[in-house]
């Protein structure tokens, strides 16, 4: 794929090698059974992707991808939820994201 960068990571819902293009958004939620530590970042579902809340340089990642990660309770689940962008997001992104994140559909 042109233009795409190459996610070479064994984060839990995405594909090994997945390509995510500089314009595009990844999301990855896992749900389970939630472990005795207490993970949870204080935020509410769903939360929201803001700059503030990003980092750059996730472990198997290029240092140019930001992500966004929360850990918490989803009513009687423990969530892991990890957003990744192609390239420092724009306005749109982040909006294209918490918008997913709210539309989702949770067991």
């Amino acid at each position: 794929m042109s233009g795409g960068r190459r996610a070479r990571t064994g984060l839990p819902g995405l594909n090994y090698g997945v390509t995510i293009r500089p314009k595009g958004i990844a999301i990855s939620l896992n749900l389970g059974r939630p472990s005795r530590v207490n993970y949870d970042y204080g935020m509410s579902w769903p939360p929201r992707v803001t700059r503030g809340h990003l980092q750059n340089g996730l472990e198997g990642l290029p240092a140019r991808m930001s992500n966004f990660q929360w850990y918490g309770r989803i009513r009687q689940w423990g969530g892991a939820l990890i957003v990744i962008f192609g390239s420092p997001p724009t306005n749109a992104q982040l909006a294209r994201a918490n918008a997913e994140l709210r539309s989702a559909q949770l067991p």
